[in-house]
């Protein structure tokens, strides 16, 4: 008899995983909301510049967010994980160093771009 290829979304593991990831994305939502709720009421801001309205004048203005962090994503992790890790376990011939070097460099990359926005104070 064929198994489904369904039948690992029914695991227990898999819906109690699901629901404690969904709940942490939403506490952290909540917390975002709350945090900036809270403290615009002391002066605290955060300089997020849209430099082009056309987004937020759409019907869906998510879907510009969504492409970019798609785009973004999926650019690095085929240049730093589907390029760099076979690239480098060829010319150096340590795979241990292979993965090390395109880690080191992404998240060295990564730096220049905020994870989250600075908050200022105006205070």
């Amino acid at each position: 008899m064929r198994r489904s290829a369904c039948a690992g979304f029914v695991r227990k593991s898999f819906s109690a995983l699901s629901v404690v990831g969904i709940s942490m994305a939403a506490a952290h939502m909540g917390f975002i909301v709350a945090f900036y709720m809270i403290g615009s009421k002391f002066g605290v801001w955060a300089p997020q510049d849209l430099s082009y309205s056309d987004v937020v004048n759409t019907s869906f203005p998510w879907i510009a967010g969504v492409a970019i962090g798609v785009m973004a994503a999926t650019s690095e992790e085929f240049l730093f994980r589907l390029f760099a890790i076979p690239f480098l376990e060829k010319m150096t011939g340590s795979r241990i160093l292979a993965v090390i070097l395109p880690a080191f460099f992404l998240e060295f990359s990564a730096q220049r771009v905020p994870a989250r926005a600075r908050i200022h104070s105006r205070h």
